[in-house]
């Protein structure tokens, strides 16, 4: 019964969540039969390869607009391992209108594969509920997908990937969107590499920067939004992957709150830790939002009387490097690459906001793309 669903869809599109992670491959092999666009959580990123054509990113309050259109638009929308958090949903009664009228009219509709039997229906009404393990759902599901070339939802979905990319106002200035376009332009094999991540605007850039090719790659706290998440949680990683080179990808106002565990990667002497700390001296989400949401009323996000962390990381043993322009941006970053750990490179930047934004209330497509588009005194405050 979901295959025919599927099969007879005009736009479908799937949206994965961490309960693939273990099944790439045959994740992979139905996407690529089904010829079906794909967008996946944060903790889904890679489990597709972004860098393929039907890879639409991940979606959500910063995800990609091509992806958050296409879950709007789509008449079918095909949910494996995923659980409907209000970060990749907006407003819940303005979600996925055109699958639920699908739905309606018997044709289309929303799916739910889940394995915990708890998160179906537990946010989303869905249509269609499987309480299975995915990869099993999958195995089953693939023989009876057909190919179709979908010529036109697909040439949609491009010419929005044309109008709407991840992109930024470029300055003079080192922004931390920078770096993390460097770093993906150096990291030639990127299964060598596992990352983690604190909370803010560097967390949901290197998701939006960086191509994920791997699934289990990006280890991140989610929409638990821990602070101070990147230092332990890549310690953790680096003991238990020593053949991989483990990135902690870091904000000054996260990496502040744990970073005495520099003690403990010194004290292992994790050879394969490097931090890449992205140091623009204040909270700049938080910043952002009391720009957008709060009048401007600008409380406790100043980290401007921070330690210098280059001098901090040193007096811990730590190998260090630094970087406050994009003149040296190439060569620090293949020196990052090559020098062993336990290291931490500081990179000083400028402070600029993290677009695109879904706000609090809005449906997932209606999006705040830059600061050209931004109407403040129209902006509610979230509730």
């Amino acid at each position: 019964k979901v295959a025919n669903v599927i099969n007879n869809s005009k736009k479908p599109v799937f949206y994965i969540g961490q309960g693939c992670n273990n099944y790439s491959s045959e994740l992979t092999e139905l996407v690529n039969k089904s010829n079906i666009p794909i967008t996946s959580t944060i903790h889904a990123m890679g489990v597709y390869d972004e860098t393929k054509s039907l890879s639409l990113k991940f979606l959500g309050m910063h995800g990609s607009v091509y992806a958050n259109k296409s879950i709007q638009e789509s008449d079918c929308i095909i949910a494996l391992g995923s659980r409907f958090d209000d970060r990749t949903t907006g407003n819940l009664e303005l979600y996925a209108p055109q699958a639920k009228k699908a739905f309606n009219e018997n044709r289309g509709g929303i799916i739910h594969c889940n394995i915990n039997s708890n998160e179906i229906g537990n946010i989303v009404d869905t249509h269609y509920n499987i309480n299975a393990d995915c990869g099993d759902f999958i195995k089953l599901l693939t023989p009876q997908i057909i190919h179709k070339d979908r010529k036109q939802w697909i040439h949609k979905i491009n010419q929005w990937k044309i109008d709407y990319p991840f992109t930024y106002i470029n300055t003079d200035t080192l922004l931390t969107q920078d770096v993390l376009k460097m770093l993906n332009r150096h990291l030639i094999y990127k299964e060598q590499f596992l990352f983690t991540s604190g909370v803010g605007n560097h967390q949901m850039m290197a998701a939006q920067f960086i191509d994920w090719t791997h699934p289990c790659s990006f280890i991140s706290s989610g929409s638990l939004g821990v602070m101070g998440f990147g230092l332990p949680a890549a310690i953790g990683v680096a003991i238990g992957n020593p053949d991989k080179t483990v990135i902690d990808i870091d904000g000054d106002g996260s990496f502040l709150m744990t970073l005495s565990d520099m003690k403990t990667a010194r004290q292992y002497n994790l050879k394969n830790l490097k931090v890449l700390l992205l140091n623009n001296k204040k909270l700049g989400m938080v910043d952002t939002w009391e720009k957008l949401f709060y009048s401007n009323r600008i409380t406790a996000t100043d980290n401007s009387y921070a330690p210098p962390f280059y001098d901090v990381a040193k007096a811990f043993g730590f190998n260090v490097l630094q970087c406050n322009n994009k003149k040296d941006l190439n060569k620090t970053i293949r020196n990052f690459i090559k020098t062993p750990g336990p290291l931490l490179c500081e990179f000083n930047v400028g402070s600029t906001e993290c677009f695109p934004l879904v706000a609090p209330g809005k449906a997932l497509d209606d999006i705040i793309l830059n600061n050209n588009n931004i109407q403040i005194d129209s902006i509610s405050p979230p509730s």
